[in-house]
């Protein structure tokens, strides 16, 4: 099965971005690219949005385009945005609706007044009074959707009804306005869009199992040694680790440490075969984060190498 599909079957781990992670004695740190949180729209090369009805569907769309043209990788932009008007043939197609809708209310509220001013125009005395209002409600509604051209599959959805409620009295400080909470809220569903469809770069710290290891006793000692390196020599460390794979090819620990040293240093295919051979039964959460790691790492790889055929 293609990892795409595998993906979608299974959730990633996520990890942290951005932030360097703290070397630790017993741990590796693996650096790269990871699938987009929505893998199903990893091999989607193009974009072009179709239709978007609704009052704010021509906002939506430029803001949209806008955020989505804006995803790079390696300084290159992950997706090519095309226009339909000029006979663009996308991977993509993004359809949708954008509409807002106002509700005004005439309401009372009561209020603070000055009812006693000085000559100099200071308020001497103030009482409650019932002040006439207007009560706001502004409803906002985005649904979005991307279809794959290639076989009109729906892969990626978004729909996220916003509701922003404010009073209005006299004398009240100015708020924004109705134009500029519509757009605040079409922008955050854009910069949602553009999260969900965004591959991420991060560093991640990788624990090497330690505690409810039971090793051959000759071999015990130089795992607990090359495990101290890690931190400082991470280089020196995978070569102890080879060593004492392969005079114990079957040992589950070694399979993993050996694992984690091929995806540090690049080489997927290798780390997710360790992986997947390491029976690493002491440790099994090592084991699930490490294949749903490495496999969405492969995937980013082979969507990075389809973009440049």
């Amino acid at each position: 099965m293609h990892l795409f599909a595998r993906l979608i079957r299974q959730p990633l781990i996520w990890i942290a971005m951005a932030l360097p992670a703290p070397a630790h004695a017993d741990a590796l740190v693996v650096a790269g690219y990871f699938s987009a949180p929505r893998p199903e729209t990893m091999a989607l090369r193009s974009l072009a949005i179709d239709r978007i009805e609704g009052s704010e569907g021509s906002s939506m769309a430029l803001t949209l385009e806008e955020a989505l043209g804006d995803i790079s990788v390696n300084n290159q932009p992950w997706f090519r945005i095309l226009s339909r008007r000029a006979g663009g043939q996308p991977d993509g197609l993004i359809s949708g609706r954008a509409h807002a809708a106002v509700d005004e209310r005439a309401i009372s509220q009561q209020r603070a007044v000055c009812v006693e001013e000085s000559q100099s125009g200071q308020c001497l005395r103030k009482e409650e009074q019932a002040v006439s209002c207007t009560r706001r409600i502004l409803n906002v509604t985005i649904t979005l959707r991307i279809a794959d051209t290639r076989d009109g599959r729906l892969v990626y959805s978004h729909s996220k009804p916003k509701r922003e409620e404010v009073t209005l009295c006299p004398e009240d400080e100015a708020r924004d306005t109705e134009e500029e909470i519509v757009f605040r809220m079409i922008k955050a569903a854009a910069d949602a869009v553009r999260q969900d469809l965004s591959p991420i770069y991060a560093r991640q710290k990788i624990k090497l199992p330690e505690k409810r290891l039971v090793l051959p006793p000759e071999q015990d000692g130089r795992y607990r040694t090359a495990l101290k390196m890690a931190k400082s020599s991470p280089h020196l460390a995978c070569q102890q680790f080879r060593i004492l794979n392969a005079e114990a090819p079957s040992e589950a620990a070694f399979l993993y440490a050996v694992g984690l040293c091929a995806e540090q240093e690049g080489n997927l295919n290798a780390a997710l075969n360790l992986y997947q051979s390491s029976q690493l039964l002491t440790h099994p959460d090592l084991i699930r984060a490490a294949l749903s790691r490495v496999q969405g790492r492969i995937a980013m790889q082979e969507a990075m190498d389809a973009r440049q055929r």
